[in-house]
Parts: structure tokens; sequence; C-alpha cells
């Protein structure tokens, strides 16, 4: 009974990751602490922040329900959509979509990527 229970989990899992299409992705990486410019010589570093951009942005901010909404520190014409640690901006001027997303290290949870203008 219980390799048969073993093996419907197996097929389970194995038709979930069969359906993800993975793609590779253009981007960036910092290690940093909350302050991402100008971080006081003293803060720790606990999180992770990814930028992203061209396709895996896009598909980001597409597939994010959060309304569109222009930002203070976005160019005119630039719309952002923010989620928990995930913050997408789509630019028409240029049509280019980036987006950071935050993780802390010693939690693995989402932190929102504070960016400076």
């Amino acid at each position: 009974m219980k390799r048969i229970a073993l093996f419907s989990l197996l097929v389970l899992v194995s038709s979930f990751v069969a359906g993800a299409e993975y793609k590779s992705m253009q981007g960036q990486y910092a290690i940093s602490g909350p302050t991402l410019m100008d971080a006081p010589a003293d803060e720790k570093k606990d999180r992770v922040v990814l930028f992203l951009e061209g396709d895996a942005a896009r598909d980001i901010y597409r597939g994010m329900s959060a309304q569109a909404k222009p930002e203070v520190c976005t160019p005119d014409g630039a719309l952002t959509k923010n989620a928990g640690g995930v913050s997408c901006m789509f630019d028409a001027s240029d049509d280019t979509y980036t987006c950071a997303i935050g993780v802390h290290l010693d939690s693995g949870l989402a932190v929102h990527p504070d960016l400076p203008c």
C-alpha cells in the first residue's frame, strides 16, 4: 500500500514539474541589508535582491494581479506593480520591463526591495 501511495505521489509531482516551462533569464543580484544605496558600514547583509530584465520581467509583471500604477521615482509613462517582495515596472516609453525581488536570507521570506529613487 505504501508503494502505491509513493508511486502516486511521484507521478503527481512529476506532472507538475513537467508542466512548468523553465526559461533562461537576464539580470543581476546583490547581497545587501535593508539599505541598497549608501548603506552604513555595520549594516547586516541579510537579504538578496534579484534584478530581472527582459522576458522574465515581462512575464512576471503580466502575471501579477496587483494594479499597475505610476510611482514617484519612475519615469513618465512607467507603471509599477508591487506584491510582497516583488516589485516590477513597465516603461512604455521604451517598452521595457524590470523587476526586483527581495528575499530575507535568514528566513527565506519575501521582503520588499526598497529601491532608491
